[in-house]
């Protein structure tokens, strides 16, 4: 069975309402109005989906622009790292050059009686007044010159009569050690190349420039 619904009103009555109503909305100034309010909520919230976009793109650039500098610091780092390592291979490689000329240098050298008996001379000296007792070590190979040796010796004044000659094999060619009952002075070849090769690795030190600082 159908339900009949009874309007409070009479149709006609609605219909003038809704006329009036629609007269209302048609109003320019009310037009007017509620654009303007639209215009403005649309404003409103494009203003704040632009600032929430635009804090997150900015968040966004920051952290990829931190990533960036990290980058950046970590490689830096290990060009100085590295920079700083070939800097001491260089200074290694120079000293070791150096080192092996001069060993071929001193070597020829002293294995002239002049330069032999030259660091025997300066040797004794270092002795000052204790020239009692001297015990000269001298390698094997210094006996086929010795007499030179000697001459050069008398040159310089050294007085003979104190000195005793031993042949040592362990002295090396071109060196010599000086005992007396007090002191020991060490001229062996190998001493002498070290202590040239120390004063050439300080030379070194000195001279190139200092490696780039992280």
């Amino acid at each position: 069975m159908s339900k009949v619904i009874k309007l409070a009103k009479p149709v006609n009555h609605i219909a003038n309402v809704s006329d009036k109503v629609i007269s209302y909305m048609s109003d320019p100034e009310l037009k007017k109005v509620i654009n303007e309010q639209i215009d403005r909520a649309r404003h409103q919230a494009y203003q704040e989906g632009y600032a929430r976009g635009s804090h997150e793109a900015r968040d966004k650039e920051q952290k990829r622009f931190a990533g960036a500098t990290s980058l950046i610091s970590t490689v830096t780092d290990q060009m100085n790292s590295y920079i700083d390592s070939l800097h001491k291979e260089i200074e290694r490689e120079i000293v070791l050059l150096i080192s092996s000329l001069c060993e071929s240098v001193i070597r020829r050298e002293l294995s002239c009686p002049k330069e032999l008996s030259a660091v025997i001379v300066d040797s004794v000296k270092k002795l000052g007044e204790q020239k009692r007792g001297i015990i000269l070590h001298l390698h094997p190979n210094a006996a086929h010159y010795f007499e030179k040796i000697i001459a050069e010796l008398q040159k310089q004044s050294v007085d003979l009569t104190q000195l005793h000659v031993e042949i040592d094999q362990s002295v090396g060619d071109g060196g010599c050690l000086i005992q007396t009952d007090t002191s020991v002075i060490d001229a062996r070849v190998d001493n002498i190349l070290r202590e040239t090769r120390q004063k050439i690795e300080e030379l070194i030190r000195w001279e190139l420039p200092p490696a780039p600082q992280q």
